[in-house]
């Protein structure tokens, strides 16, 4: 519970960058940061100025930033947990992903033998979110199957 009051905290004390999706959805984005396991199995984070995740948009370049090599998860505040179709490239280089709203709400990406999952690890999605996120997991799926040739 201390973590996520901390990245809560963290995340939201950062200028923040914007984006539409193609639904329409704008979707803004403050700090970033990354979650890594120390090896007396505790968890520290490292905070990221220069990462921004919906940069990815701009790019046809995959997700390449110099994290610890013990890094877990990649956190970054959103105004709404709702990935854009580009997210996966975070997964690929193998991450989770994690979106963190001002209002406490997680949505965690993750990508498991080709397929990725979502959960609500704290809140709920609204039935337009809803939608929203699962037809843009349905685009990452297909550009994931797309690199991998399935």
């Amino acid at each position: 519970m201390m973590m996520n009051f901390l990245l809560i905290g963290m995340l939201a004390l950062s200028p923040m960058q914007e984006n539409n999706t193609e639904e329409g959805i704008l979707v803004t984005e403050g700090r970033c940061v990354s979650i890594h396991e120390n090896p007396d199995g505790t968890f520290g984070v490292d905070q990221h100025p220069d990462l921004h995740v919906l940069d990815l948009q701009l790019t046809e370049e995959p997700f390449n930033f110099p994290f610890r090599a013990n890094t877990l998860i990649v956190v970054c505040a959103r105004n709404i947990p709702v990935p854009l179709p580009t997210d996966y490239k975070v997964l690929v280089a193998g991450y989770d992903f994690m979106m963190s709203t001002q209002d406490g709400r997680e949505l965690v990406l993750n990508l498991q033998e080709g397929v990725i999952t979502y959960t609500m690890s704290r809140g709920e999605l609204d039935g337009s979110e809803q939608e929203w996120v699962d037809g843009i997991v349905e685009q990452m799926q297909e550009q994931i199957s797309g690199i991998s040739g399935e």
